[in-house]
């Protein structure tokens, strides 16, 4: 499988061992979970945004998010790894039979200079398909994935074609200008989950959140930018293309910063007490 770190994962809610991939008859719809001390981050928004995705491609039957928290808790068991990131990819194989499997992934999280420098990003001009349908495409991430290589950077910030800023590839994009937040409207780009927990703690804030659409001949007017993420949480931005951002000392940033990382212990602790 994409990525699988450990021989074991659950398919149709058996344990296996396997890396075989699963024959797919089309691009799976697929989430990928962060653990922490073995416990699913916002596991509700993702069991959410998979369910929208499946019915966005017509597919009518369901997963029970009851399943996949056992699933979760069956590899944590098994593999003793507590802290990664996990996939789950659901949909209909070569039989038309529906299928779902679920493992974990090799993960990378951003180190403690990264955070405290902010990360390198370049942009292109590309337009994901199905934006708000979570489904993976082998030819989009082998061309971010050249891209982020060859530049040596973080992660790629796409324009679509009306010049527009939208996204990062596998992230959510914000800036900070005269102590507000801009970001993409909702309808042009994936709904990250923890872009929607940021834009309900900036509300929590009495921040201003302004969604609209950012030309990217305007990037050099922010004061500062940041990603969001599953693996990255919330990550300062030093460097978009050739513009340099002072991100790491915004006040408006570090604000939302802090209050993100009690928004997810208070997600872990309330998580924790239903398994």
């Amino acid at each position: 499988m994409l990525n699988q770190l450990s021989e074991f994962r659950i398919q149709n809610g058996t344990l296996i061992t396997s890396t075989d991939f699963v024959n797919f008859s089309k691009p799976p719809v697929y989430e990928v979970i962060r653990l922490l001390d073995g416990i699913p981050m916002f596991f509700e928004g993702h069991m959410e945004r998979m369910h929208h995705s499946l019915e966005m491609i017509g597919e009518a039957e369901l997963l029970p998010k009851e399943l996949v928290l056992k699933g979760i808790q069956t590899l944590v068991s098994v593999t003793n790894i507590r802290d990664n990131n996990i996939r789950i990819e659901i949909g209909r194989d070569q039989h038309n039979q529906f299928v779902w499997t679920l493992f974990l992934v090799v993960s990378y999280y951003p180190d403690k200079i990264e955070y405290e420098k902010g990360v390198k990003t370049v942009t292109v001009e590309v337009e994901r398909k199905e934006p708000h349908a979570k489904i993976y495409r082998t030819e989009f991430t082998e061309k971010i994935n050249h891209l982020r290589k060859v530049n040596d950077a973080f992660e790629v910030i796409l324009i679509n074609h009306f010049g527009h800023v939208t996204e990062g590839s596998r992230s959510n994009l914000f800036f900070i200008k005269e102590n507000k937040v801009y970001t993409a409207k909702t309808v042009d780009v994936l709904v990250g989950i923890t872009r929607s927990k940021i834009l309900e703690i900036i509300g929590e804030l009495k921040i201003e959140i302004v969604e609209m659409d950012i030309a990217f001949t305007s990037l050099s007017d922010f004061e500062a930018c940041f990603l969001t993420g599953t693996s990255i949480h919330l990550l300062p931005i030093s460097r978009i293309d050739n513009i340099i951002y002072p991100s790491t000392q915004h006040p408006v940033m570090l604000r939302i910063f802090e209050a993100l990382e009690k928004y997810i212990q208070n997600d872990i602790d309330q998580t924790r007490r239903i398994l």
